[in-house]
């Protein structure tokens, strides 16, 4: 390579912190510890398809879903496994860790071969808005088959690089963010455990004569949404200058055509009913109120004269489990109660804020499996 990979994308990054800097991104789509962070437990199936042109980056885009959406069957699954998260993705079982603010790739295990990294590949920093970026180098050891030892080097880099819609022709996401990854590695395959320590250590990666191997994926999350919509992944090697296609697919698990077994999402549930409030929506247009029209509870709440609280009085007419969340408009959760087994009355709550909202203040409120979002009244 002419040129090194922590040289380019140092400039990818530059120009997109510029881009962003320019131009406003869309204030909901950010992605987020509470809302995106993959849950033990989660199942779904998604539809693989060839891979589709990721188009481009920036601000304001519109990205185009296929028409023609008919692939294979493609599941994904997650369980914890000591204090790890693990992927099982046929024929693969990935595993995560998070450290800091950073989603972490920490090993990949299929039936021929497994690498544990010991600088792992960085998935996602959280919260992650347009224009974040995270890179590290990548490092690890493994084994293929019984007697095959492997070594891994390489950078891996992950940057949102674009906010817009996804359309299909007849339907249309909102709030989107694009997440772009890109993993550079060379791997040494060797009987012999002392070459493979020796390449380890050795300082020549750039002009490595090994096979260069690229992973690049293109991810699309909707606000609201736990995981991406659509997925667009190609793998290649570059042998001697000559570049080798390995595999190239988009999966799509689009909300309406996914089949899921995803556990509670209080959080994503509140973002959806902002952003149907920000929208000029009432409960009875429905789509981001999991609420039935008559609301279990009624509800006034005003912000305090410091501007650091927020005063609710809710009346119940049974008993509920009531749970109160405080946002502004970025999104943020500021505060939150929980009061269980909640008799019939009338009562009053005090949240404290743990920051000055932005824009808006918006209340979230659950009585049992209903719920509902107040603007927040000043005096």
């Amino acid at each position: 390579m002419k040129t090194s990979l922590f040289s380019m994308l140092v400039t990818l990054a530059t120009f997109v912190s510029a881009t962003a800097q320019e131009s406003p991104a869309d204030s909901f789509a950010t992605l987020s510890r509470e809302c995106n962070v993959m849950r033990p437990g989660d199942a779904f199936d998604m539809i693989a398809i060839p891979a589709i042109n990721p188009g481009v980056r920036g601000t304001g885009q519109t990205w185009h879903i296929p028409t023609d959406i008919d692939g294979n069957d493609h599941s994904r699954k997650y369980l914890m496994k000591g204090d790890t998260l693990v992927c099982l993705e046929y024929p693969e079982y990935l595993t995560y860790d998070i450290t800091g603010d950073t989603l972490l790739l920490t090993s990949v295990e299929n039936r021929e071969m497994r690498i544990d990294y010991d600088r792992a590949p960085p998935m996602l920093r959280l919260p992650m808005a347009y224009g974040d970026s995270v890179f590290s180098p990548t490092s690890g050891r493994g084994l293929y088959g019984k007697r095959i030892y492997i070594g891994h080097r390489g950078t891996a880099y992950t940057v949102a690089d674009g906010t817009g819609i996804l359309a299909c022709g007849t339907d249309t996401l909102r709030h989107m963010l694009r997440v772009h990854s890109r993993h550079e590695y060379r791997r040494i395959m060797s009987p012999d455990t002392t070459q493979v320590a020796a390449w380890m250590a050795s300082d020549d990666l750039i002009n490595d004569s090994l096979p260069l191997f690229t992973e690049e994926r293109y991810s699309w999350y909707r606000a609201g949404s736990r995981y991406p919509v659509m997925e667009s992944v190609t793998t290649s090697t570059s042998i001697e200058g000559s570049n080798l296609p390995l595999s190239s697919e988009t999966l799509l698990y689009l909300p309406e055509l996914q089949r899921t077994d995803l556990g509670e999402d209080p959080e994503n549930r509140a973002l959806l009913a902002r952003i149907a409030l920000s929208d000029g929506n009432t409960p009875s247009e429905g789509e981001y109120y999991d609420t039935p029209v008559n609301f279990p509870a009624t509800v006034d709440a005003v912000i305090g004269s410091d501007g650091n609280t927020v005063n609710v009085t809710f009346t119940l007419d049974t008993e509920a489990d009531v749970r109160l969340g405080v946002f502004d408009s970025l999104g943020r959760s500021l505060s939150s109660i929980t009061r269980l087994l909640t008799p019939p009355g009338t009562y009053h709550e005090c949240l404290t804020l743990t920051s000055a909202p932005s824009g808006n203040a918006l209340l979230t409120v659950w009585v049992n499996d209903a719920n509902m979002t107040f603007k927040v009244r000043t005096e």
